[in-house]
Order: structure tokens, then C-alpha cells, then sequence
């Protein structure tokens, strides 16, 4: 034995001649028992674990929470990235709608000014009718039946021309609105003809 003599007043000396280890921690230590043993406080034991566990799921609930976030900026922009499609088609259907209004208009003012332009014909031939007749009434070789007649024509087509005419102001006013222009009344419409292109 290599180890040097103990004192009998040396901390580890049993007074007997024999060595003892030192206890691990103090006797008046919360965790010894007494007896040179070393407990752990349960309580305390329990409470770190508690402590990890409050830990964990705080670090969990701010991932769940970054997840969340991100989840809710990717459904945000492609919202956003919908919104603007719709918007570009609607746009897009809008402005085809409109071409094909305004060369639906543009054929309907066209046909209302030929239609125009035969109601005057027909009543400026009407007239003539009436005036013809009118000198053979006076003249004795037309009867008043013949004159009321002629007159009922002439009243009848000017009618229609009204009613044309009417037509026709509407139609403009709506094709002018169409392509963003104003429609002034002192000035009558005029329209090119629309070429009509044989298929074949």
C-alpha cells in the first residue's frame, strides 16, 4: 500500500485505521438522506420535466404558427394571381362584346337609313299620287274616294318615316356611345356601306 499514513483527526479516517471515501455531498445537503446517499426531489424533477415539455410545444406552436403564415401569403397571392385573370378575361370578353355590339349597331343604322330612304320614296311618290288625284277630283273624273285614298297614303308612309327616323336616332346615339364619341343632332349620320365579301 503506496498510500501515505492517515491521521486519526483526517476528515477520511474512521479512527480505526481505515480510510473512508468522502460523501458526495453534505450531509446537511436538502438531497442527502442521511446515510451518505444522494436523493433526487421528485418534485423538482417533475417540474423540469414539465418545463421541456412547455418548451417543446412552444417551439411546436411557432412552427405551426410560420407554417400557418406561410400557408395563408401562398393562398393570398395565388388569389391575387386569380383575381387578375378574371380581371384580364373579363376585361378581354368585355372589349369583344363591345366590337361585336358596335358592328351590330353600325349594320342596324345602315339598314335603318336604306329603309329610310325607301319610306321617302314611297311617300314622295304618294303625293305625287294625291296632287294627280286631287286635280281629276276638281276636274270631276276622280271621286272622293279616290281622294281620301291617296290621302290615307300619304299619311301612312309619313308615319313610317317618323317612326324610322326614330329608330334610326336611337340607333345612333347608341353606336356613338359605343365608340366613345357624341352624336350631334345638326348633323345627319353617315355611314360607308359594308362591303360584302363572296365566300368561294
Amino acid at each position: 500500500n503506496n498510500n501515505p499514513p492517515l491521521s486519526p483527526s483526517s476528515p477520511h479516517h474512521d479512527g480505526h485505521g481505515h480510510y473512508q471515501d468522502a460523501p458526495l455531498v453534505s450531509p446537511s445537503s436538502p438531497h442527502h438522506d442521511g446515510h451518505g446517499h444522494y436523493h433526487i426531489d421528485q418534485d423538482e424533477t417533475q417540474h423540469r420535466e414539465e418545463i421541456q415539455i412547455q418548451e417543446h410545444q412552444a417551439q411546436l406552436d411557432q412552427e405551426n404558427e410560420r407554417k400557418q403564415s406561410e400557408k395563408e401569403k401562398v393562398e393570398a397571392e395565388k388569389q391575387k394571381v386569380d383575381e387578375e385573370k378574371a380581371k384580364k378575361e373579363d376585361e378581354k370578353w368585355t372589349q369583344t362584346q363591345v366590337i361585336l355590339d358596335t358592328k351590330s349597331c353600325y349594320i342596324q343604322c345602315q339598314l335603318a337609313i336604306e329603309s329610310i330612304r325607301l319610306v321617302e320614296s314611297s311617300l314622295r311618290l304618294a303625293k305625287a299620287q294625291y296632287k294627280d288625284i286631287e286635280k281629276k277630283f276638281n276636274a270631276g273624273t276622280a271621286t272622293q274616294l279616290d281622294l281620301l285614298l291617296a290621302d290615307h297614303q300619304v299619311s301612312q308612309h309619313s308615319l313610317e318615316l317618323t317612326q324610322k327616323q326614330t329608330e334610326l336616332a336611337i340607333l345612333s346615339s347608341t353606336l356613338y356611345s359605343l365608340i366613345g364619341g357624341t352624336l350631334d343632332p345638326e348633323q345627319p349620320l353617315r355611314l360607308d356601306p359594308i362591303e360584302v365579301v363572296e365566300e368561294g
